[in-house]
C-alpha cells in the first residue's frame, strides 16, 4: 500500500516501523559489541603475548671466553673408544693412505637423538713418527676423508686427560640444514692399542639482552653435545658486563623463563644464531613453598618445575624468596635439590625427584610444604617377590615428605655416619617375619 507523503501510516504500520527502527538499533549495537570485543580480544592477546624482541647472537667457537667455559659449564660429556674395529668408520665413500700401520677407528655420534656417526681415525702425521698424533675426521660430512685437514693432538701434562685435540664438525639441525660446531675432545693415553676418549661441543651463540633497562650478556650453549639447540637440552646464560661466570648464571632454556622472579619468553632458531627475548605478560599466579626439616635450617639448592601447557622445565638456583611467580597451569616438581644443615659443619643434601601435579591459578597463590612429617615406603618388584628361607630379597625403598614428595640420593658431609636404617618383614595379616638392618647408612 503506498501513501502520500504527507499523509500518515495507520496505527499498525507504526508498529512496524517501530519494529524495524527497533531491529535497526538492536543491530547496530550487536556489530558494536563484535567490533569491541575484537579490540578488546587484540589488546589483550597483545598484552599476553608482547612483542619478544629479536636479538642476533653471534657464533662463538675460539678465544679465551672458550677456554673458560669449556669446563665451567655442564653441558654432558660423552665418550667413545679408538681401536682396531673399523666398522666404526661406518660408509666412508673414500679414504687416505694411512701413515700408522695400524690405524685406530672411532667415531662421535650427534644431531637429533643422536642419530649421525661421524668416523674418525687415529693416525700419525708421519711414518717415522712414534706417536699417533693426528685425528683424521669427516668434518665436512661428505663420507671422504681425503679433503679434510688432519686435527692435531696435543700433550696437556695432565693425568687425568694427557692429550687433547679441538676439531669443527657439521650437524643437521631440525631445518634440514647443517651448521658447524666446535668440538673439544680429551684422550687418554694408548693401553692394548685402545685409546679411551670423552668429547663435548664446546662453541656457543652469544649476543645481549637488555633486563629492565640494564644490558646482560646472554649465551645460548648446547647441554648434551648432540650439536643441536633445543629446549630439552640447551642452556641459557645470563650475566652482567664484567661479571665473572659460573654455573650459577646458568639457566635451563625453556619457553617461559624466571629471572630475578620475573618471567620471561624465549625462543630461538635451529643454528642459535637469533632469539626472542621479552617479557611473559600472561596468566601467572603465585607458587609458595615452606621447607620444614625441624631443627635443621633448609633451602633449595636448585628447584626444577615441570610446567605441563608447554611441556617445559622452569628452573630455579638457590631462589631467595619462597614466593616464586609463575605462569598459570599444572606443574609437577621434578629433580629438585634441598640443602639441610644443623650449623655445625654438617650438611646434607636430599632430592626430591618426583612430586604429584599441583596448579597455579591466575592472580592466586597456591602453598605447599616440604618436609615432616616422614614415612617409608618399600616397593619390591614382582620378579623380584619370590623368597625363601636364606635366598635375598631385592627391594627399593622410598622416604615420602608432608606433601607426598618423595626423595632419593641423600648423601651426607660431616664426621658422623647416618644411622643404618631398620625394617621389620611382616606377612599380609601382620605377622613378623623378620628384622634387617640395610648395610650402609
Amino acid at each position: 500500500m503506498l501513501f502520500p507523503p504527507s499523509a500518515d501510516p495507520p496505527a499498525a504500520e507504526k508498529i512496524f516501523h517501530k519494529r524495524t527502527n527497533m531491529k535497526k538499533i538492536c543491530l547496530f549495537m550487536m556489530l558494536f559489541c563484535i567490533v569491541f570485543t575484537l579490540q578488546s580480544y587484540g589488546k589483550s592477546a597483545g598484552k599476553k603475548n608482547a612483542k619478544a624482541e629479536s636479538i642476533k647472537m653471534e657464533y662463538v667457537d675460539s678465544g679465551e671466553d672458550l677456554i673458560k667455559y669449556r669446563d665451567l659449564l655442564s653441558a654432558s660429556l660423552r665418550g667413545g673408544v679408538f681401536d682396531k674395529n673399523k666398522s666404526n668408520l661406518g660408509n666412508l665413500d673414500k679414504e687416505p693412505e694411512y701413515n700408522a700401520k695400524e690405524p685406530l677407528y672411532g667415531k662421535i655420534v650427534t644431531g637429533i637423538g643422536w642419530q649421525k656417526a661421524i668416523p674418525m681415525v687415529l693416525d700419525k702425521s708421519d711414518k717415522s713418527s712414534a706417536e699417533y698424533d693426528i685425528i683424521r675426521i669427516d668434518s665436512n660430512d661428505n663420507g671422504d676423508l681425503t679433503d679434510d685437514e688432519p686435527v692435531p693432538i696435543s700433550a696437556t701434562g695432565e693425568r687425568q686427560k694427557p692429550y687433547e685435540a679441538y676439531f669443527d664438525i657439521m650437524v643437521e639441525h631440525s631445518d634440514k640444514n647443517q651448521y658447524k660446531r666446535k668440538v673439544y675432545m680429551s684422550l687418554s693415553s694408548m693401553v692394548n692399542n685402545v685409546v679411551y676418549f670423552t668429547y663435548k661441543i664446546v662453541s656457543y651463540n652469544q649476543g645481549e639482552i637488555n633486563i629492565d633497562g640494564e644490558t646482560y650478556n646472554a649465551a645460548l650453549y648446547d647441554g648434551d653435545s648432540d650439536g643441536v639447540y633445543n629446549y630439552s637440552s640447551a642452556i641459557f646464560l645470563i650475566w652482567k658486563r664484567g661479571e665473572t661466570v659460573s654455573r650459577d648464571n646458568e639457566i635451563k632454556a625453556s619457553l617461559i623463563i624466571s629471572f630475578k622472579n620475573k618471567l620471561y619468553s624465549l625462543t630461538f632458531n635451529a643454528p642459535g644464531d637469533e632469539i626472542k627475548w621479552g617479557h611473559y605478560s600472561g596468566a601467572a599466579g603465585t607458587f609458595k613453598y615452606e621447607l620444614d626439616y625441624g631443627k635443621l635450617s633448609a633451602k633449595f639448592e636448585y628447584l626444577e618445575l615441570f610446567y605441563q601447557p608447554t611441556s617445559s622445565i622452569i628452573t630455579f638456583k638457590r631462589p631467595d624468596t619462597a614466593e616464586i611467580r609463575l605462569p598459570a597451569g599444572a606443574y609437577y616438581v621434578t629433580n629438585s635439590v634441598i640443602s639441610l644443615e644443623d650449623g655445625a659443619d654438617k650438611k646434607m643434601n636430599v632430592t626430591i625427584y618426583r612430586y604429584k601435579a599441583f596448579s597455579v591459578n591466575d592472580n592466586k597463590t597456591t602453598e605447599l610444604k616440604f618436609g615432616q612429617p616422614f614415612n617409608m615406603a618399600v616397593d619390591i618388584p614382582q620378579n623380584k617377590a619370590k623368597y625363601s628361607g636364606g635366598e635375598e630379597i631385592e627391594f627399593k625403598e622410598s622416604i615420602i615428605g608432608a606433601s607426598g614428595e618423595i626423595y632419593k640420593l641423600t648423601s651426607l658431609k660431616g664426621k658422623e655416619e647416618a644411622e643404618r636404617l631398620k625394617f621389620t618383614f611382616e606377612d599380609k595379616n601382620g605377622n613378623k617375619i623378620t628384622e634387617a638392618k640395610t648395610r650402609f647408612g
